[in-house]
C-alpha cells in the first residue's frame, strides 16, 4: 500500500474541532532505512497487516485516528485534531542500558532511525561495550557500574529536561524497532497531547507472537499481566486503546508527563518500575495507550536470565511490596495476601511435580517477597548474590 505524499500533510479527524500547534523542530528530514517519512498515528493500516518481515510496522493511507481512554467506570473518548508535515516531527532522546551480549545491543541499535533526529543515551552497565563502535547519533555512558533501569531513565529524563528534549523514549537492549515505529508513537502523542505516553505491540522473538500489547493491574499472580500475550496479531483491536501501564522495554513519553511525577522510584532498581510509573501518572489524569500498528519485538526479560529465571522471579517478589505499599490500594494489598503470600505455599506443590527450574523460580519469588516484607531493596550488591557470583546480564547465568 503506497505512503500518501508529504506533502499533502495528514490529518487526524476528530469529533472536537480543535486545532494544536504545528510540531517544532525535526525527529528528521529523511526517512529511516526501509521505512517511510509518513509512518504515524494517522497512518492507520488494516486490522490484519501481512508484510515480508515479521515486525514490519505498515503504513498506509491516512485514516482518522480515535484515541479511546475509557475505561470500565469511564465513557470518554478523548480525540484531537492535527495537521502534519512528517519533517516536523519533533526530537527524541532514548535511553539504552546495557546488560549482557554485546550482540544484542548493537541489533537494537541497527533497529533505530539515528540520524534523523534521534539521540541515544547507551548506559553500559556490566563493562562490555568498551570496544563496540557506536554508530552516529548514540553516546556511551557508564564505566561499567551497574545504575539499574531506573537510574539510567532518571539521568536521561535530567538530560531531556536540561536540553528541552519533548520526548523520551525507553527501550531495552533486547528490543528491535519496526521501520516506522518511532514515527508512529510520536505522531500519536502530537495528536493527542491528552497522553503522558504510548507503546507499540511487541513482539516475540519470531515475531509471529505477541509478548505484550500493553500491561494492566489485576487481582491475580504477580499482580500485573501483559495483554494479548501469546496471542496473534489478529486478535488486536485495530484502535489505539488505554493501558494501566507500559512496559519499559519500548515507550515513549512526554517529558513534561515524567517530570511532573519525578520520574522513576530508582528504589525499584529494574523490575515493577513501570508499574508504579502508570499508576503515577493515571492519578494526574494523564493517559498512557497501545499504539496497535507500531511494532517493535522483544527477547523477553534477557536480561536476569528470561522470564521465568530465579533472578528476575526474585526481583519481581522483592519489587511487589514496595509496589503494593506505593500504590495505596486497598484492592491490591488484598491480592498481594491472597495471591502473593497465602497462595505461594500452593505453588510448592504445583511446581515441585514439574520441571526443577520452577520450583527453583518459585522459591526464589517467595525469598523475594520476604526480603521486600522486611525492607530490603533491590541493587548490585543483592543482585549478584542472587546471581552466587555470576556475572550479572548474561542470559544463561542467571538460570
Amino acid at each position: 500500500m503506497p505512503s500518501p505524499s508529504a506533502s499533502s500533510g495528514r490529518r487526524c479527524v476528530a469529533a472536537r474541532r480543535r486545532k494544536w500547534p504545528r510540531p517544532r523542530g525535526p525527529l528528521g528530514s529523511s526517512p529511516p532505512s526501509g521505512g517511510s517519512p509518513e509512518s504515524g498515528s494517522c497512518s492507520r493500516p488494516p486490522a490484519r497487516v501481512s508484510s515480508r518481515s515479521p515486525i514490519a510496522c505498515a503504513t498506509g493511507r491516512s485514516a482518522s485516528t480515535r484515541i479511546s481512554t475509557s475505561r470500565s467506570n469511564e465513557d470518554a473518548v478523548k480525540t484531537s485534531t492535527l495537521e502534519f508535515v512528517p519533517e516536523d516531527r519533533p526530537r527524541v532522546l532514548a535511553v539504552l542500558p546495557h546488560f549482557g551480549a554485546v550482540e544484542e545491543t548493537r541489533a537494537t541499535l541497527e533497529s533505530l532511525p539515528l540520524g534523523d533526529g534521534l539521540k541515544v543515551l547507551v548506559y553500559d552497565n556490566d563493562g562490555g561495550l568498551a570496544d563496540l563502535e557506536l554508530p552516529l547519533g548514540a553516546e556511551l555512558r557508564g564505566e561499567g557500574r551497574n545504575l539499574g533501569f531506573c537510574k539510567v531513565v532518571n539521568e536521561g529524563l535530567a538530560q531531556a529536561q536540561r536540553e528541552d528534549w519533548p520526548y523520551l523514549l525507553l527501550l531495552n537492549n533486547d528490543t528491535r524497532l519496526a521501520a516506522g515505529c518511532l514515527e508512529a508513537l510520536v505522531d500519536c502523542l502530537e495528536a493527542n497531547r491528552e497522553l503522558a505516553g504510548c507503546g507499540p505491540v511487541l513482539l516475540r522473538p519470531g515475531g509471529a507472537k505477541i509478548w505484550s500489547a500493553g500491561s494492566a493491574i489485576r487481582f491475580g499472580p504477580n499482580l500485573v499481566r501483559h495483554l494479548h500475550g501469546g496471542e496473534e496479531l489478529g486478535t488486536l483491536s485495530p484502535e489505539p486503546y488505554a493501558v494501566d501501564f507500559l512496559p519499559g522495554a519500548c515507550a515513549l513519553y512526554r517529558v513534561s508527563a515524567l517530570v511532573q511525577v519525578g520520574g522513576l522510584d530508582e528504589a525499584y532498581f529494574m523490575y515493577f518500575e513501570d508499574a508504579d510509573l502508570g499508576l503515577s501518572l493515571r492519578r494526574r489524569g494523564l493517559g498512557l495507550v497501545c499504539l496497535p500498528w507500531a511494532r517493535a519485538q522483544h527477547g523477553g526479560s534477557l536480561a536476569s536470565g528470561g522470564g521465568a529465571s530465579p533472578l528476575r522471579k526474585y526481583l519481581m517478589g522483592l519489587n511487589s511490596v514496595r509496589f503494593v505499599r506505593r500504590s495505596g490500594r486497598p484492592g491490591l494489598m488484598a491480592a498481594f495476601l491472597l495471591v502473593e503470600v497465602l497462595g505461594w505455599p500452593l505453588g510448592l506443590l504445583v511446581y515441585g511435580l514439574g520441571p526443577r527450574g520452577r520450583l527453583r523460580a518459585h522459591l526464589s519469588k517467595g525469598k523475594g517477597i520476604l526480603h521486600g516484607l522486611l525492607g530490603r531493596r533491590a541493587g548490585p550488591a543483592s543482585i549478584q548474590r542472587e546471581l552466587g557470583g555470576r556475572k550479572l546480564g548474561n542470559p544463561e547465568a542467571a538460570g
